[in-house]
């Protein structure tokens, strides 16, 4: 949760510092000192520090003890197992499920499908992002457990902070998951859970061989 108030200095160094990663200007494992930031952005230590407090409860950077700070970087392994937990939540919510889906659950995870379609046609990262979440979350949360969906929030935070990391959204030319997350949708409406879980896996591979392009890309 971001405690930021809106219109104060620090929620605009987090907004532009935010920016900047999602950019790919500020790349994994940069260092970030207070100094630097602060002369960067033309502001004061106070609001800087503020920044990148929430910049490292919201995942994107790392803190140390001295006062500086890294975009924060992620294994291969590391990201592997996040979209793994990811697929075994997802497994599970829908064996509990998978019968109950109406015409309203599929007309609601097409609108999030709509909606990212859309945010890439019109190069709004945040939107893709929020629209992705909300389709896996949408899924888990049908199950109706406040526990689930803690876990189920993290997971799916985590993995839009690694989108934001390493994802080429503003050079690819068109979206290659969205057509599976279109069969999963289908195969819902058809109460076809081994199938859903299928084209998950087959949507991870992609996904996770691309990031160990982008990882490697991204390496200085």
């Amino acid at each position: 949760m971001n405690t930021l108030k809106q219109g104060t200095p620090a929620t605009d160094a987090y907004l532009k510092v935010k920016k900047a990663i999602i950019q790919q200007t500020l790349k994994p494992g940069k260092v970030l000192t207070e100094s630097y930031l602060c002369e960067t952005l033309g502001l004061g230590r106070s609001p800087v520090r503020a920044a990148l407090q929430q910049l490292a409860v919201d995942g994107f950077v790392e803190l140390s003890p001295g006062r500086s700070a890294r975009v924060s970087q992620f294994s291969q392994n590391q990201i592997r197992q996040i979209y793994s937990i990811r697929g075994m939540i997802l497994s599970h919510a829908l064996d509990l499920t998978i019968d109950t889906y109406t015409e309203k659950d599929i007309a609601a995870l097409q609108n999030c499908l709509d909606r990212q379609e859309a945010a890439f046609r019109n190069y709004e990262f945040e939107e893709y992002l929020s629209a992705i979440y909300d389709f896996f979350y949408f899924i888990i949360h049908k199950v109706n457990n406040p526990y689930l969906d803690e876990i189920a929030e993290n997971v799916l935070k985590r993995i839009n902070v690694f989108l934001c990391l390493y994802d080429n959204f503003y050079s690819i030319e068109k979206l290659k998951t969205l057509p599976l997350h279109k069969k999963i949708v289908a195969a819902i409406q058809q109460g076809k859970q081994k199938t859903v879980m299928q084209i998950h896996r087959d949507l991870n591979n992609r996904i996770l061989d691309a990031y160990d392009r982008m990882i490697l890309s991204n390496t200085d």
